[in-house]
């Protein structure tokens, strides 16, 4: 999606860097890491790029992942710009 989309070749470098955005796919795994030592956790999806992401590729991605490490019973939420969301305490 950002290959395609509308944002500047400076910034599309700068996202894609090493240093830049967290992918939906670096996300997962991260997540796989931190529920295989405590599994019993709510995921908050937020901070969706609204041109160069989507509510559903970024649940999909993050389940599929999941699912291959054996964990199916994540409590995934994902939150966006346009529309309220129950409070969470962190």
């Amino acid at each position: 999606m950002l290959e395609y989309g509308n944002y500047p070749f400076y910034l599309k470098k700068r996202i894609s860097s090493d240093t830049g955005h967290l992918s939906n796919t670096d996300a997962a795994q991260a997540l796989t890491s931190i529920l295989s030592i405590n599994p019993n956790k709510k995921i908050l999806l937020s901070h969706l790029s609204e041109n160069n992401n989507t509510v559903n590729v970024a649940k999909e991605t993050v389940c599929s992942c999941l699912k291959e490490s054996g964990i199916d019973d994540a409590n995934i939420c994902v939150a966006t710009q346009d529309l309220s969301f129950e409070w969470y305490s962190v």
